[in-house]
């Protein structure tokens, strides 16, 4: 999905417009990472561990030598005071313009198994015991708790647009500059409550029937784990997009 944008007859008219479309796209079979093998996982998954090859390759680093870890500003600063400077690139989601608080730290595999854990939090371990710690491997273990993980695919794919077109130029709508009041807490289903507010917003779920593949053939996909598969609405994506179009100045306050 990520890399394969022609099995999708929808054609974007601009680079930004395509980032648009792949994220919504991913929102359709959003899930959890690493959570076994049901349909959304399996999708979601392989776009999370190819944002890493997206990154290595921008970088043209030897992919047996380096690993990706993926963090938010202040857990890189703090990881990489272990790091020699000659050890380790990063990648922003400030370079592409984007407001997404992402970083993409490049590691040498040698040189990462060095360093200490410096948070702790989901899909870091292997096995606990009351004496030991056998520790997930790299860079999962560096990754505590729940990756960013529409963000970082979106990294991925504003990497791959920007060797392709060049700097993504948002859409040049002054009417998009927008509050943070505006942007985070007024949308179209405020008017409503209670047993109205669950009924529209089932009808606004992103990925709602979405057709896969089955022994039977295509039928409508059913999410019976919301657990792992945390269901996306389209008040939430407006926003989002809102998000993403905003200036500078923006962007840095949001």
């Amino acid at each position: 999905m990520l890399l394969n944008m022609g099995n999708f007859k929808v054609k974007p008219i601009n680079a930004f417009a395509q980032l648009k479309h792949s994220v919504y796209k991913t929102l359709e079979t959003y899930s959890n990472v690493h959570r076994g093998t049901g349909h959304n996982s399996m999708i979601t998954t392989a776009l999370f561990d190819q944002a890493r090859e997206v990154v290595l390759e921008h970088l043209q680093l030897n992919k047996k030598k380096y690993v990706v870890v993926f963090c938010n500003p202040r857990r890189m600063n703090i990881f990489k005071m272990q790091l020699n400077p000659m050890d380790y690139h990063v990648i922003s989601s400030k370079d592409f313009d984007l407001p997404l608080g992402i970083r993409a730290l490049a590691v040498k595999k040698k040189k990462l198994r060095k360093c200490s854990v410096i948070y702790t939090g989901g899909g870091m371990i292997k096995q606990v015991t009351s004496n030991s710690v056998i520790w997930a491997d790299l860079p999962e273990r560096f990754e505590a708790g729940t990756p960013s993980t529409v963000n970082i695919i979106t990294l991925a794919k504003a990497i791959q647009l920007t060797e392709k077109y060049g700097k993504i130029t948002k859409e040049n709508d002054t009417a998009q500059v927008l509050s943070l009041t505006e942007i985070f807490y007024q949308d179209k289903v405020l008017e409503h409550s209670g047993k109205k507010l669950l009924l529209k917003l089932k009808n606004l779920l992103i990925g709602n029937n979405y057709i896969v593949p089955t022994i039977e053939g295509l039928r409508p996909y059913v999410n019976l784990d919301n657990a792992a598969s945390t269901p996306t609405f389209l008040p939430i994506w407006d926003t989002y997009c809102k998000v993403l179009k905003q200036p500078g100045e923006n962007s840095q306050e949001i």
